[in-house]
């Protein structure tokens, strides 16, 4: 697979398959294996309810649904999905419905058992602890002296003993309670016996139960006297949900007993556990297959939807690559041999119908599928519409190198991109979205990086600082009065900006209005380029008046102009301009072109010849205005001309209409050929803002320590900074700056590039596979209801 598959979108052919009622689902099935073929629904008007197999596709939601029952219970279990064996037996819905309803009944059942039989065991275990301390909480012999203290004081003071307390026996409670619960149960106690209550507290080591929020108890031992004070005290630990215990006469009998009771349970368990995993592994061993077979089924049944029936035969139209035709031919051919059908399917191809559009195809790799997700982000290109996507894979890294343009940052994040290269068939099984993310664009942070490099070497920038490679090309000498040195440049330097200028005290001047003006120049040429991308594609659609009437104006007034300007940035470059001249300021020159056409002003003269420059700017004025008025005029008279001809109430507008969207039009495109030059102007603005911060870390880290003069204190000094320089160069210069570059890169492509030339009024094409049909749940819903 070539890039030169991205230029234009695949020829589509549209056909028109008929077949056997009978065999529609072997070869649907065997289309979707080679993932080439898209249906087009033919009962677009035809509720979903209404159609002819939507009860089938009710009953495969329902197969999926336990499919993912049984599935959810594979994964909380200790069982792992082995290599997938194929189920003979159960290939097709009703009979993997059959198997299903008979596993899931008895897995049901035996979870039912084991979840009853594990609280059973609880309540048991639960039982021998508070055996096992009791001890810890015996008070009886305390809480009885307590007791009898109380009825000699109220003896003495004669005080009346309500009738609820007439039996003023000692009643023993022993009952566990979550620990969270404990001071709140004790206080209600408290209010509801007015204090008349003996109670110890202990505190279970051991966690009960499975749930983490009531595995936490205390051990409760509580007194209370009179009987009715005992059942208020009971209904309070009744709406806790305490448990209760009798204290039993021979606590080594219940002790001993509730152990045996336990050694049963846990065999019960353990055999009830093993037969649920037995269940388990041996769905596990079919599962992915037969949720393929599932799926396969699901897609086949709504395409089976998308067809017209004719008694025992089907038909349905499509759209095939052209490509693709000769399989497709082949496939249907063979499905047809191996299931023996009496009438053979028919592949007719067909006109394409007026004012359909077919869908847009372009085959990716995985180097050239990043790209083209970034043109559809935007919109699907028009059939046969020049993909941009085919420009961005030179374009998008360089505009982005330029802002981003840096030795060493660059190879870091190459790098990293290119371990997540070399690592792709283990990193591939990872699946966390903000990785997935950044997995499936390996490539492009590949190749920016590698373009980034490319610039910094240009650039001459090494984390923010300029390395002598070659050797100066500056030299310094005394000036003619021997007063004062000069620098004197001896000759070109071989590659890049010489390093000289990263220390001169000018140096953000000369930067500045280097990268400045180069980004102008690559903005203007990218914009001129979009145009004539869109000149190609008009010529494809044979659209000769939208030529003539649109694209000559729009090209001619941002050459004239525009074109202009980049000229007059290099030959400002080009021309030696002596240390005591007066070089014309280019955005000054090129405004008084509109508000004082044919006059030049001294401090504005940027040739020799005074006249010349006044007839060429005279000349751009014209050719500006002109082609303003050109597209403004020639499309309204064209469509004026073309109704009167042709006449057609549907389509035809209102004249003033036509006039109003072409000024609007107009404005538009000249306003934008302004904003669109000047957003490229980011180029040289984040890359200014990405050398600043560079050099601001290394000054203000590395530099610091870098200037220390004591041995040891410098070594300590840089260890400390070191980590604070790498932190920052990896989470503010390699990651945030990247991104923001990347973002700013996404605003050229798809504004100030795209709008030149791409309509984005196309749509995707999706042949049948395992990535589209209804959502079955509203669907199954939808028969359901009627």
């Amino acid at each position: 697979m070539s890039a030169s598959e991205l230029w234009r979108s695949k020829t589509m052919k549209h056909c028109n398959l008929i077949m056997k009622r009978d065999a529609s689902a072997p070869i649907l099935q065997g289309l979707m294996h080679l993932n080439t073929v898209q249906f087009i629904d033919m009962n677009e008007n035809v509720p979903a309810f209404s159609r002819t197999f939507s009860k089938d596709i009710a009953k495969i939601y329902d197969v999926e649904q336990k499919l993912n029952f049984m599935r959810t219970a594979i994964e909380h279990s200790t069982v792992r999905i082995p290599d997938q064996l194929k189920n003979i037996e159960t290939n097709s819905i009703v009979s993997l419905e059959q198997e299903l309803d008979k596993v899931i009944g008895e897995y049901k059942s035996l979870a039912a058992d084991y979840i009853s039989n594990r609280q059973r065991n609880d309540e048991i275990y639960e039982q021998l602890l508070v055996y096992k301390n009791l001890s810890k909480v015996d008070i009886k012999d305390q809480a009885e002296r307590d007791n009898e203290e109380v009825k000699l004081q109220a003896q003495i003071t004669g005080a009346l003993v309500s009738d609820e307390n007439a039996d003023d026996s000692l009643n023993s409670v022993v009952f566990t309670i979550q620990r969270k619960l404990t001071y709140m149960v004790i206080k209600t106690l408290y209010r509801v016996t007015y204090g008349n209550i003996y109670y110890e507290t202990f505190q279970f080591e051991e966690r009960l139960g499975n749930d983490d929020e009531s595995g936490d108890k205390d051990l409760v031992s509580l007194f209370v006297p009179g009987q009715e004070s005992l059942a208020r005290c009971q209904k309070v630990l009744n709406s806790f949900g305490a448990h209760m215990y009798e204290v039993p006469d021979n606590v080594e009998t219940a002790k001993k007993n509730a152990v045996e009771a336990l050694d049963a349970f846990n065999m019960t368990l353990l055999l009830s556990k093993q037969r649920q995993d037995n269940i388990l592994a041996q769905t596990a061993k079919y599962i992915d297959f037969w949720t393929e077979m599932v799926h396969e089924q699901r897609q086949i049944t709504h395409t089976m939807n998308m067809f017209n029936t004719h008694e025992d035969m089907v038909s349905c139209r499509c759209w095939i690559p052209e490509d693709n035709m000769e399989r497709v031919r082949a496939e249907i051919e063979a499905i047809d041999f191996r299931e023996h059908v009496t009438a053979k399917t028919m592949l007719v191809e067909e006109e394409v119908p007026k004012g359909v559009s077919p869908p847009t195809h372009f085959p990716t790799n995985k180097y050239t599928a990043v790209f083209q997700a970034i043109v559809s982000s935007y919109g699907t290109p028009t059939y046969k519409e020049i993909n941009p996507a085919y420009f961005y894979l030179y374009q998008f890294p360089f505009t982005y190198s330029m802002m981003f343009g840096d030795m060493c940052h660059g190879f870091i994040n190459a790098f990293v991109a290119f371990l997540l290269i070399f690592n792709e068939k283990k990193l591939e099984k990872i699946h966390n979205d903000m990785f997935e993310l950044i997995f499936f664009g390996r490539y492009i942070i590949f190749i920016m990086s590698c373009y980034s490099m490319i610039t910094g070497l240009i650039y001459n920038d090494f984390y923010a600082l300029g390395f002598n490679v070659f050797g100066t090309t500056y030299k310094w000498a005394l000036d003619t009065s021997g007063t004062k040195f000069v620098a004197e440049n001896t000759k070109v330097y071989p590659f890049g900006i010489d390093a000289t200028w990263h220390w001169a005290d000018n140096s953000m001047i000369f930067l500045n209005s280097y990268k400045m003006k180069l980004s102008v120049v690559i903005g203007i040429m990218q914009m001129l380029f979009g145009l004539i991308v869109k000149l190609i594609n008009l010529i494809n659609q044979k659209k000769t008046a939208q030529i003539i009437c649109v694209w000559i104006p729009e090209f001619g007034f941002m050459f004239a102009f525009f074109g202009y300007m980049v000229f007059c940035i290099i030959y400002k470059w080009l021309v030696h301009w002596p240390e005591d001249s007066n070089p014309p300021a280019l955005i000054n020159m090129l405004i008084q072109i509109f508000l004082s056409p044919g006059t030049i002003d001294p401090t504005n003269q940027l040739f020799n010849s005074n006249k010349v420059q006044s007839g060429v700017q005279t000349a751009v004025f014209l050719f500006a205005v002109i082609f303003a008025l050109w597209l403004m005029l020639a499309e309204p008279i064209h469509e004026v001309i073309h109704m009167k001809k042709h006449p057609n109430p549907e389509t035809d507008r209102a004249l003033s209409d036509i006039i109003v969207q072409q000024v609007i039009h107009t404005i538009e495109y000249v306003l934008g050929c302004i904003s669109h030059t000047a957003s490229y102007l980011r180029l040289w603005a984040l890359s200014l803002a990405h050398s600043q911060l560079a050099e601001v870390f290394f000054d203000q880290l590395l530099g610091i320590s870098i200037k220390m003069t004591g041995v040891a204190g410098g070594a300590l000094s840089l260890l400390i900074t070191y980590g604070a320089f790498f932190g920052a160069t990896i989470g503010v210069l390699c990651m945030m700056e990247a991104l923001s570059a990347y973002l700013h890169c996404l605003r050229l492509a798809w504004i100030e590039f795209n709008s030149k030339f791409f309509t984005a009024e196309g749509y995707t094409f999706e042949p049948l596979n395992g990535e589209c049909g209804y959502g079955l749940a509203i669907t199954s819903d939808m028969v359901r209801s009627e």
